[in-house]
């Protein structure tokens, strides 16, 4: 009997320190957003690849495992239901201001990310307000950095005006180069 005893008693200080170990692990574990954001740039960029492509939204799925936001999966859902006819670049901009607006607290520099997309979306049109407003916040947001990557492919976009070919490429390599720039220690 004492036998039995000790296995089931050893056996449950065990699954203790796993179960530590475990959550542990997961309070270590990186913040989905970025990554989340980051593989929506990749996503665009690899065209018809299907291979990377699947190995994109597969990485996306397992972050998106750990995302605990309605409007992160409603969007998110949408994205994943284009992905065989190829998301537009709206899409993809969609499912990243879902993140930054609703996670703003876990994406570094979430409202810059926010208003670069703003920008860039309202670039040339009717809304003068909502572009004004977002140009000059992420203006002064980007001469704060003070990033040489940033502030080089800001002022690209300016050139751009709204009306050059690759306009949207540069958006999406901004928010990367702002994102991958909050990542580093």
């Amino acid at each position: 009997m004492r036998v039995k005893n000790v296995v089931i008693s050893s056996l449950g200080v065990l699954v203790i320190i796993v179960a530590v170990a475990g959550v542990a692990w997961l309070l270590r574990a990186p913040e989905p957003y970025p990554r989340l954001i980051l593989d929506a740039v990749e996503l665009r960029s690899v065209g018809n690849n299907s291979l990377a492509k699947a190995k994109i939204i597969d990485d996306m799925d397992k972050n998106m495992e750990r995302v605990k936001d309605g409007v992160i999966g409603d969007e998110w859902d949408k994205l994943t239901s284009c992905i065989d006819a190829g998301c537009t670049d709206d899409s993809l901009l969609d499912f990243i201001l879902s993140i930054v607006i609703a996670k703003p607290e876990k994406v570094p520099h979430a409202r810059l990310v926010a208003d670069a997309v703003v920008a860039g979306r309202f670039w040339g049109s009717d809304d003068v307000l909502k572009f004004s407003k977002a140009v000059t916040a992420a203006n002064d947001a980007i001469a704060v950095l003070k990033a040489k990557s940033v502030d080089k492919k800001w002022d690209e976009i300016v050139a751009c005006d709204g009306k050059c070919a690759e306009k949207n490429a540069l958006i999406f390599d901004e928010v990367k180069l702002i994102v991958e720039l909050g990542l580093q220690p």
